[in-house]
């Protein structure tokens, strides 16, 4: 007996990748290799399910949800860490201004 179709699981990875588009993570090396895994496993896993192999289908969109997972936490981190660089030197400008 054949698997069901992880149908759930391809609307939630596609889900997933969309978050990662919209935080930019292309904009940032390590996240944007973790989206284009993510998008190639979805791909991968979409034709796996038109040809009936739905185990091999689902075993790919847990890997490419992990990877658009992935490439969230690292856009998110890269821009909290560019952030926290801004208000960084924002504070030194003060503290500049405030001895002079």
């Amino acid at each position: 007996m054949t698997a069901p179709a992880p149908k759930q699981l391809s609307v939630d990875t596609a889900a997933s990748i969309r978050s990662a588009e919209e935080l930019d993570a292309q904009e940032h090396p390590e996240a944007a290799l973790h989206l284009e895994l993510a998008r190639r496993g979805y791909d991968d896993a979409k034709e796996l399910m038109e040809e009936g192999e739905n185990e091999a289908a689902r075993d790919r969109l847990e890997r490419a949800e992990a990877d658009a997972e992935l490439a969230i936490v690292l856009a998110k981190a890269n821009t909290a860490r560019t952030e926290a660089s801004r208000e960084l030197d924002r504070v030194r400008e003060l503290k500049e201004e405030m001895e002079q």
